[in-house]
């Protein structure tokens, strides 16, 4: 082997522990400001700084503890007692709902106006021009924003059909410490900056008109402070959070959800950003993916789709309208498909049953108005689509038929115009809404979820083409610029399509036989035709797994493999590489039919002539569902894997790295190597980078991988 040959399988050896040092040795405390405008969700670039200054981990388990990745505890028993009520659609909240927002009716609400003294070493803070305190009292029914965010208050109005009415005042207030005194007791509520503002203004409030349902707690406080944010899910950005102290009273009322604001009142963002945080006081959940958007934005993710709760843009959506109670029974039209023919019922009124052909389908044709119309107070309802109409909490597609109006007044591109209005057409989710065994949270999430696996989702017909994020009033949509995330005239999506009717996206794992078909899209109505197939499992042949062509095993990276049909990992098992009977961890990842292996280990074990081999135990996925809801486990799978192109190895080693001060990448110590040449590796954004010097420091050679640093291997030149 020449000298060459040995320092690049050196390299490839080490740069899985660069990697890891990567994400593990950056520590520092500093923040990293964000644009003053940024969406409330995790962005690319703010993922990509936050994983350099080593507090992304920080920043996630910030957003765990918050509690937003699934719709709060109090909404969930709002929903359920109104389930078990005799109108099922009965909006009213529980006697023993203990404060939050109410849901309905007359809602009154704080918004504090807060900058900061100088202090030692570090400035005053206020606000920038414009971002003034009648600003932010517009932000709650001014109407000075642009429509549909014009206000807090005109929105939810629109969005609740009327339901809901907010009202508030917003107050000036100058802390009594400077900035970062706050930072040591974040949210901690007998030092935190909500109580020290409330009890410093109680002179000059009564707090009892702030409490609309008189349930006992103020319905909301927002607190706008002056100063830089320090991005996402840092203490400060725009987030909500609720206090649960049942000693702190002002004068006699609580305080319980609590909402930080960054965005400048006078600004665009700041309109809708306040939209969303006032969703989590309702008690609705982020439907945005963090775990996805910490890496590297992959679409699709969250929602797949525009929603107020996803990227800020639009209405709320059918699912949670209906778990909010704003829509009644008579808007909620429930239909069960199954083998047994077709049920079409709405709250306790049976409309229609159909029982199967010859051949044991059946289908039923039903219209839908527009879900969302300009007059606030009329809605053609949802659609509720289900093998056993078991209620909101199970299994179930929502059709809402969608369009330019109200809230949704939206453009597919940023050209607007009368050309680019959003269409008319059916919007189509899948929900996963069961509940755990307490009956208190939902087993499903969208924040630590993933894509057909998930509380709530888009089936979008063109969700395999690249997506630009929504943002104000222009929807998500391809990066091509074409919009194709409605189903349209023609459109349909039934077990064999992708998009499919089958959870998970396999028929496999969650075969429901439901087929949905667009027969015409009119301006304010819609007609679809569900149907059933008659059958129950679907006919599926033996589970295989194979190699894609052209994979090969190195000593790093990802070996990439394909089912014969969607399935997913029950991460039960231990699956190994077998290198000359040597025995190897792997991570293994399913996306519907793809399967991902992801592998390190040490450069020296491996040779051109290696003998190896993938070892999928038994139950390492499953592959499908017996009648009876039991999951079928995979038989144990050997793949035989081709070696890459490697040449045997001498020596390898590791070596530390790190980050100097002030730098702006991270970079190792010098390794020695031999002859006298001397290496430097660095870690960049887009990979890996060695540079190799003479004796004298002169450059000799450099290699930069193409791969991401996540999933580099470098092979030897020839």
């Amino acid at each position: 082997m020449s000298a060459s040959h040995r320092f690049l399988h050196r390299f490839a050896a080490l740069l899985s522990s660069a990697a890891l040092a990567f994400g593990l040795s950056c520590a520092s405390a500093i923040p990293a400001f964000a644009d003053a405008t940024a969406p409330c969700q995790l962005t690319d670039d703010q993922r990509e700084a936050y994983e350099a200054d080593g507090t992304l981990d920080q920043r996630l388990a910030h957003a765990e503890e918050l509690g937003h990745d699934r719709p709060s505890k109090e909404l969930i028993a709002q929903a359920r007692r109104r389930e078990s009520a005799v109108s099922p659609q009965e909006n009213s909240v529980p006697s023993n709902w203990a404060g939050g927002m109410p849901t309905e009716g007359e809602a009154h609400v704080i918004a504090l106006y807060v900058d900061f003294p100088a202090g030692e070493n570090e400035p005053a803070y206020t606000f920038e021009e414009g971002d003034t305190l009648e600003a932010l009292d517009a932000l709650i029914d001014g109407g000075s924003g642009t429509f549909p965010y014009e206000d807090l208050a005109s929105y939810y109005y629109r969005s609740s059909y009327g339901a809901l009415e907010i009202s508030g005042d917003a107050y000036a207030y100058t802390a009594q410490h400077p900035r970062s005194y706050y930072e040591g007791y974040a949210y901690d509520a007998d030092n935190g900056l909500f109580v020290e503002a409330l009890r410093a203004l109680d002179e000059s409030i009564d707090y009892t008109d702030y409490d609309g349902d008189q349930d006992g707690y103020i319905d909301a406080v927002y607190l706008h402070f002056a100063g830089l944010n320090y991005g996402w899910m840092s203490m400060w950005w725009s987030q909500e959070f609720k206090v649960e102290r049942d000693d702190l009273s002002f004068d006699g009322v609580g305080l319980s959800n609590c909402v930080m604001l960054h965005n400048p009142s006078n600004d665009p963002a700041g309109y809708s950003t306040i939209i969303h945080e006032t969703g989590h006081a309702l008690g609705l959940p982020d439907y945005y993916n963090a775990t996805v958007q910490t890496q590297y934005g992959a679409w699709p993710t969250g929602i797949i789709g525009s929603d107020i709760m996803m990227d800020n843009v639009g209405d709320h959506n059918g699912f949670s309208k209906w778990l909010l109670g704003w829509l009644d029974e008579d808007q909620v039209t429930c239909v069960a498909a199954s083998s047994e023919g077709i049920d079409v019922t709405r709250g306790e009124k049976t409309l229609d049953h159909i029982e199967p052909a010859e051949d044991g389908a059946s289908e039923v044709t039903l219209d839908l108005g527009r879900f969302v119309t300009d007059a606030a107070e009329d809605t053609g309802g949802i659609i509720v689509v289900s093998n056993a109409g078991e209620g909101i909490f199970s299994d179930y597609y929502v059709l809402q038929y969608d369009g330019f109006s109200g809230n949704q007044s939206l453009y597919v591109n940023e050209d607007g115009g009368d050309q680019n209005r959003l269409p008319s057409g059916f919007r189509m989710y899948r929900v996963r809404a069961e509940l755990n065994a307490e009956g208190t949270d939902f087993m499903f999430t969208n924040i630590a979820g993933q894509v057909n696996s998930q509380l709530i989702e888009l089936v979008d017909p063109d969700m395999e083409v690249e997506h630009l994020q929504g943002s104000g009033t222009v929807t998500c949509h391809a990066s091509s610029g074409e919009y194709g995330c409605l189903l349209t005239t023609g459109t349909e999506v039934t077990p064999d399509t992708f998009p499919s009717t089958n959870f998970y996206e396999s028929p496999a794992l969650g075969y429901t036989g439901v087929g949905v078909r667009v027969d015409a899209c009119e301006q304010d109505v819609g007609t679809v035709t569900i149907s059933h197939t008659g059958k129950t499992l679907p006919d599926l042949p033996d589970f295989t797994v194979s190699l894609d062509e052209g994979e090969a095993l190195y000593n790093t990276g990802s070996l990439h493999l394909t089912a014969n049909y969607a399935t997913r990992a029950t991460y039960r098992t231990d699956p190994v590489l077998l290198v000359d009977g040597e025995r190897i961890p792997v991570v293994v990842r399913v996306n519907r039919e793809h399967i991902e292996v992801d592998y390190r280990f040490d450069a020296a074990l491996i040779g051109p002539d290696s003998t190896c081999e993938l070892l999928l135990p038994a139950g390492t996925f499953v592959v499908g569902i017996t009648e009876d809801g039991e999951e079928v486990p995979s038989a144990e799978i050997r793949i035989p894997l081709p070696a890459g192109a490697v040449a045997d190895v001498e020596s390898a080693g590791t070596y530390s790295i790190e980050r100097g001060a002030g730098a702006a990448r991270l970079a190792s110590d010098v390794v020695e190597l031999e002859d006298g040449r001397r290496a430097v590796f660095h870690v960049l954004f887009g990979g890996m980078e060695a540079v190799v010097t003479s004796s004298d420091g002169s450059e000799i050679a450099r290699a930069f991988p193409s791969k991401a640093w996540r999933s580099l291997r470098l092979m030897p030149r020839r």
